[in-house]
């Protein structure tokens, strides 16, 4: 049969785009839990590399903190257990890491052809904006499950790994105290380790669940918590790691970091220790 040809003038029918393309999955929160993980690896950094990389943005972050410090002791003149207690000074080096940490992180992810975007995840949940509620609740319930554990096996350890904030809530820094940690370590620690250092190992045998695991294990050590408390952390950090598989979102397991951060900054702000 020979195609007729329209005339001059006459409309052209549009084709029919949903002919030749598979159906979307819908954006709904249930996918949280089934289908297949909308994580996708897109980092050019191999394991090994990316390790590597991965740890010296957090001994520059270090370091940087180390100069600060003793910039301000030369000019001064306390000494190191004053200016160690010193709300003004804690604040002040804590978002100086932060702010490193977050600008070498970033700057890592766009080399070797990367992107921020694509090697971090940043992008939004696959299953819409409902996630965060979903996310909300079922990060609430495991805060509460991994306290009444911590309490019931370590009933001091949490009052004494929150000691070291406690200066900052209590003083009237107590605003900035609270963006420090329920904004800024939330975003610093979840590029680094969550978005970068996640995606480098998942490049690798390990996969999905190596990469989770030996990822939450680094994300505790760096915790200058009691064995209890890095405990805690490192079942928080798979739980963070398995909202990222499940929603393909850096964004979300930041919400996640920060709610838990911030309820903990509130109960402190509020001379609580635990909130059970």
């Amino acid at each position: 049969m020979i195609p007729v040809q329209p005339a001059a003038g006459d409309a052209v029918p549009a084709p029919d785009s949903h002919r030749n393309t598979p159906a979307q999955p819908e954006a709904s929160p249930a996918r949280l839990f089934a289908g297949p993980a909308p994580y996708v690896v897109r980092t050019p950094w191999r394991p090994l590399a990316g390790g590597a990389a991965a740890l010296g943005v957090f001994a520059a972050s270090t370091m940087a903190v180390v100069i600060a410090v003793i910039g301000i002791w030369l000019l001064d003149g306390r000494d190191f257990a004053a200016l160690g207690n010193d709300p003004l000074v804690q604040l002040g080096a804590t978002l100086i890491q932060q702010a490193v940490m977050i600008a070498l992180t970033l700057y890592l992810a766009a080399l070797y052809g990367g992107t921020m975007t694509g090697v971090l995840a940043l992008g939004r949940p696959a299953q819409g904006p409902h996630v965060y509620i979903v996310a909300f609740f079922l990060f609430l319930a495991a805060m509460v499950v991994m306290s009444l554990i911590s309490n019931a096996l370590a009933p001091n350890a949490n009052e004494a790994d929150v000691a070291v904030f406690k200066g900052m809530f209590t003083s009237p820094l107590w605003p900035l105290a609270l963006f420090v940690v329920g904004v800024g370590a939330p975003i610093a620690e979840e590029l680094l380790f969550r978005g970068f250092l996640f995606s480098a190992l998942a490049n690798s045998r390990l996969g999905l669940v190596g990469s989770a695991v030996l990822t939450s294990l680094i994300f505790a050590i760096v915790h200058p918590y009691s064995l209890a408390g890095r405990v805690e952390v490192f079942a928080i950090g798979l739980l963070l790691s398995w909202l990222l598989v499940r929603t393909g979102s850096l964004r979300v397991t930041m919400f996640a970091h920060s709610l838990n951060n911030t309820i903990q900054a509130l109960l402190m702000l509020a001379g609580a220790d635990s909130w059970l």
